[in-house]
């Protein structure tokens, strides 16, 4: 339920019509999002072909038609030229490993934001980064989201 939740969380803060969720896994944030947000095209990329096949599956099944799954990885040649009006980024190292990852895909006037446990608001604050705090019903904790330009 946590995952579902975290990523709602991220809709108040997306931007644009287009969302790259790099490193989506089991498809958190970027199937939830494609979910709520079917006007939204949302392309999910991952270095490992089960998890690919995976996603196809359950995009599939959920009748998303506004899906892309890809394998690759950010930074090491996956999706060459294209940009994004939102990038995610989810538990893919620190705050600036994730920036890194995430800006060169992202489109002009485009925003990076990035789901986070509560502690990276002070990382954040320290680059400069606006976080917005919220907290999940029981179990679930306090979280932030990164958002950058």
């Amino acid at each position: 339920m946590g995952l579902f939740l975290d990523s709602l969380a991220l809709l108040p803060h997306l931007h644009g019509a287009s969302l790259l969720d790099i490193g989506s896994g089991a498809g958190f944030p970027g199937l939830v999002i494609a979910l709520a947000r079917p006007d939204m095209a949302v392309t999910l990329l991952d270095g490992r072909a089960k998890r690919v096949s995976f996603q196809k599956q359950a995009a599939r099944l959920l009748g998303l038609s506004n899906v892309g799954c890809v394998q690759g990885r950010a930074g090491e040649g996956a999706l060459p030229g294209q940009a994004f009006d939102t990038v995610t980024v989810k538990a893919v190292g620190s705050l600036g490993q994730s920036l890194a990852l995430a800006r060169p895909y992202l489109a002009p006037g485009g925003r990076v934001v990035l789901p986070r446990g509560w502690a990276a608001g002070q990382e954040a604050s320290a680059l400069g980064l606006t976080a917005v705090f919220y907290e999940l019903p029981p179990p679930g904790g306090r979280r932030v989201v990164v958002l950058a330009g």
